[in-house]
């Protein structure tokens, strides 16, 4: 007998005869029309869209439009697509009238994709410290390196202050202060402790033992350095400390975590490269290469000779493209080209800067050079190209024409790794979708693409697109805590978007340093005037997110090629993986789910020298897949008690434990270590998969099948909703998407 189910959807099919039908809670179409009232009177006005259009050919697709006398804004050849500007209701009913036209898809706004946050146009009438004296400010953080903490202050008055006492508390685990330093010199005689049950010591220390009075003094806009050093090495929250400076006059400036701004000098070392073990590869002269281009499709860069050229003071810039307007500049006329893809919001210059900086790292304690750099690969080739707005915002016609200029350009320009800091709400399966098509044909192709995870974590089920498509590399994010020398505090980034995706796949694949990732940036630009206490003034901006992680693992992936170029795709994928090392805690159990943290926080330096083969992607073809021959699903599927599993695995210890279960106290346990790399169990070949079942039932919430229904008001991430009636078919118009860089989050 026909179930239910079968019965609506025979029935939906046979109404709508394969468009889609928008449900109740969904994002209208109408979002994307504008009404055209030049030759005609209000009641003649026609509403007019965006769109893309797709079929076999795609010259057939430009005499459609042309026959119709509507505008072709983008020809997008990777996906047999042109985008056209014209009547909507004309548009849309084009697959009934032309055998040319097989699919119609909205032109999809790309703006920037960000954890909803209650503040979200920015910070710049916050105040940056709740204290008496508004002309100190100090940094937002305290920096944890060995047994000291240290933290920067500006007197940014337009008078000279004198220090007149500075008020420590900190946790007894700490043990006694041994040292004081206030720009580089020590206190003397430090006095006694006081102690609060052994639980807390804190420490008033007059003037007096800070030095002479010229010692102590702040000069207007002056940035000093006050550095503490403890018999231990510290407790690393910085909500358990407590600081105080009084001020000659009765004023008082207190350190408060996450006010504050940014005071760096222009030598500093990032510490991320040295977290995933590049600097090692920097110090056996393994930098990257011109021949090796990573190519961002972003926001677009500044002109900044840390970005515009390697350590050896080479050009590395190789080429500039606005896909937006169609524009391209080589390295030949720098100002020109640099102007075509001008970043005024400063996403596109900061993840270039993670990727490539050629800025070489100075040891935070003794000052020297390290050897290293702060960028991943200082010797990368890049390849710019702007696909996103002055505010973060574009299309995805202009995100798939830089994919399409990245496919055709990649002998030209020696492009290996296309970084897509992106991300987006998931509305169909991966393989229906115009993006990810692009980015699997790039994949195809050779081309390595490292996608954000998204920042839409800790929830289940919340990687984006196009981090959903199975080929891929997508990454995490984890933080170092503030202590880039004491592993035992690092943790996984709140924000972080995790697994599985909705065909089953384990996603991300591995995860990398995201939080408080410093990086070029304009003071001008969009972001740095919206969240003005974490740039310098000067070049450098801290901001965290799964857009910086990805950017760290396209570096590290130019690194890899540098050495052996002949790697495909797959192989660095297997490579990264099984030489990432998990997070373990004490009982040398994993502390993370594998949805959360894939493989593990990649090791770049073992990733470079491993010779794994084979073990990534298995089972899966790309070719079929793009040729609507065959579509792919994973093995994870979620339980009864709503945990998330691997089908076909018997022990689902490794994975989280017998008794996890999901939630915001699992992201940070009270410690974990980086454990050495392996495979989550002998057995498992990752991404491993199989052909795509013509009903498969997930969780008991939906029913997937060749034309499927999203059942039961199922809510998807972002508040949208999927109502019974929410139908797709094989030829549909999709609903408004968002899909864009990955902003703002707070730093962590």
């Amino acid at each position: 007998m026909e179930s239910v189910v079968s019965r609506l959807i025979r029935r939906c099919q046979a109404q709508i005869a394969g468009t889609l039908l928008l449900a109740a809670g969904a994002v209208s179409v109408s979002a994307y029309l504008t009404t055209d009232t030049s030759n005609s009177s209000p009641s003649e006005a026609v509403a007019t869209g965006d769109f893309l259009l797709q079929g076999p050919n795609a010259a057939a697709l430009s005499s459609v439009a042309e026959d119709r006398g509507w505008e072709i804004t983008h020809k997008l050849p990777i996906i047999n697509a042109i985008a056209v500007r014209g009547p909507a209701e004309e548009i849309t009913s084009i697959v009934a009238e032309s055998a040319s036209v097989l699919r119609v898809t909205p032109n999809f706004a790309v703006s920037s994709s960000k954890k909803p946050r209650d503040d979200d146009e920015g910070d710049s009438n916050a105040t940056t410290s709740p204290v008496d004296n508004d002309d100190v400010v100090t940094e937002p953080f305290l920096t944890f390196v060995d047994k000291e903490f240290s933290i920067k202050l500006r007197n940014t008055g337009s008078k000279k202050l004198e220090i007149e006492a500075i008020d420590l508390v900190w946790p007894g685990s700490n043990g006694e202060l041994e040292e004081l330093k206030l720009d580089g010199k020590k206190a003397k005689d430090l006095g006694k402790l006081q102690s609060d049950e052994g639980d807390l010591y804190s420490i008033s220390i007059p003037g007096s033992k800070l030095g002479k009075k010229k010692d102590r003094e702040l000069d207007k806009d002056k940035v000093v350095e006050l550095e503490a050093e403890f018999e231990r090495s510290p407790e690393t929250d910085m909500a358990v400390y407590g600081l105080t400076l009084h001020f000659k006059g009765g004023t008082s400036t207190t350190f408060v975590p996450g006010s504050g701004k940014v005071f760096q000098e222009e030598e500093r070392d990032t510490f991320f490269p040295s977290t995933v073990g590049a600097d090692e590869l920097h110090r056996l002269g393994v930098l990257g290469r011109r021949e090796v281009s990573v190519a961002i499709i972003d926001s677009g860069s500044i002109e900044n000779d840390l970005l515009d050229y390697d350590p050896g003071e080479e050009r590395r810039t190789v080429a500039f493209y606005n896909a937006m307007t169609n524009e391209e500049e080589s390295d030949t006329d720098k100002k020109h080209a640099i102007k075509i893809v001008e970043d005024k919001f400063g996403h596109g210059s900061h993840v270039a800067s993670t990727v490539a900086l050629s800025d070489p790292s100075i040891d935070y304690v003794t000052e020297e050079l390290t050897g290293s750099y702060n960028g991943i690969a200082p010797g990368a080739g890049l390849v710019v190209i702007k696909a996103l707005d002055d505010r973060g915002k574009g299309t995805y016609a202009d995100v798939i024409r830089g994919i399409d200029y990245v496919v055709s350009n990649k002998d030209r320009f020696g492009i290996r790794v296309l970084n897509l800091s992106l991300s987006g709400a998931v509305r169909s399966h991966y393989w229906e979708d115009p993006l990810n098509q692009a980015v699997m044909q790039a994949w195809a192709e050779g081309i390595v693409v490292v996608v954000s995870a998204g920042n839409r974590g800790p929830d289940p089920m919340t990687i984006g697109v196009p981090g959903n498509v199975p080929y891929v590399i997508t990454v995490g994010a984890m933080t170092d805590g503030f202590s880039p020398s004491d592993p035992s505090d690092d943790r996984l980034a709140e924000f972080s978007s995790t697994g599985p995706t909705v065909e089953g796949f384990v996603k991300p694949e591995i995860i990398a340093p995201g939080g408080h990732i410093q990086g070029i940036m304009e003071k001008n630009a969009r972001i740095a005037k919206d969240y003005p206490r974490f740039h310098d003034t000067e070049d450098w901006f801290m901001m965290s997110g799964t857009s910086q992680a990805a950017a760290v693992v396209s570096g590290a992936v130019a690194l890899m090629l540098d050495v052996d170029p002949q790697l495909t795709p797959d192989d660095v994928k297997c490579r990264l993986m099984s030489t990432a090392r998990p997070a373990m805690d004490a009982n040398g159990n994993p502390a993370l789910s594998v949805f959360q943290q894939g493989a593990g926080l990649m090791d770049a330096y073992a990733a470079t020298f491993s010779t794994a083969s084979g073990c990534a992607n298995v089972g899966l073809d790309v070719q079929a897949d793009l040729a609507g021959e065959t579509h792919f699903g994973g093995r994870a599927n979620r339980d009864e008690n709503g945990r998330y599993y691997l089908m076909g695995i018997e022990d689902q210890s490794y994975l989280w434990g017998r008794s996890y279960l999901w939630g915001r106290s699992e992201l940070a346990p009270e410690s974990y270590l980086w454990a050495d790399s392996y495979l989550w169990a002998d057995s498992y070949l990752w991404a491993d998969s199989y052909l795509w079942a013509d009903s498969y039932l997930w969780a008991d919430s939906y029913l997937w099948a060749d034309s499927y229904l999203w059942i039961d008001s199922y809510l998807w991430a972002d508040s949208y909703l999927w109502a019974n009636s929410y139908l797709w078919a094989d030829s549909y118009l999709w609903a408004n998407s968002a899909i864009g860089a990955n902003v703002w989050v707070e730093n962590q």
